[in-house]
């Protein structure tokens, strides 16, 4: 589906068994933590968010960098990227409760 102001074809989710989605899922809790306050952070744009959360999670900063959704110039997308993030996170907690429920 593409948005109506750009053009650009959204993605709902990373792509499957991306670096990011894959780390996620295998963070503990304090690196799940970091990434929600990373995500959460106003103050710096989502090239240094994406940077800081290949760092929490150890993963190629450049790999991760990679898999975000671009523009047609190569410029990464803040909103879905984002997004996409986010949807991760909470693919992990409700992970997480299954386990406990076990």
């Amino acid at each position: 589906m593409k948005t109506r102001l750009t053009g650009i074809k959204k993605k709902r989710e990373l792509p499957k068994n991306s670096l990011i989605e894959k780390g996620i899922l295998e963070a503990d809790e304090v690196q799940v933590d970091n990434l929600w306050a990373i995500l959460k952070y106003k103050d710096f744009g989502i090239m240094r968010k994406i940077l800081c959360i290949a760092d929490v999670l150890k993963i190629s900063r450049e790999d991760a960098v990679e898999e975000i959704p671009k523009d047609e110039d190569g410029r990464l997308l803040d909103k879905p990227t984002r997004n996409l993030i986010h949807n991760a996170l909470i693919r992990k907690s409700a992970y997480e409760k299954q386990e406990q429920i076990k």
